[in-house]
């Protein structure tokens, strides 16, 4: 991660994507090349308990439930 705004998000965090507004559990924190754009940083989410990942950029999350 290059920003410290990031530094609180750390694999089996809760957050809210705030681009869908689903709350998901950090799985992984990566680098995502699009081709046409500048890379971003990302978290791979999992819903609690389990269920089918997604991805979102770092600057669209928030801790879920005030936990930072």
């Amino acid at each position: 991660m290059t920003g410290s705004e990031w530094d609180w998000i750390k694999e089996d965090t809760l957050v809210l994507d705030t681009s869908n507004h689903r709350v998901g559990e950090v799985q992984q924190i990566g680098t995502c090349y699009p081709t046409s754009a500048e890379a971003t940083e990302f978290a791979w989410l999992r819903p609690p308990g389990g269920g089918v990942e997604w991805s979102a950029p770092l600057s669209a999350l928030e801790p879920a439930g005030g936990n930072q």
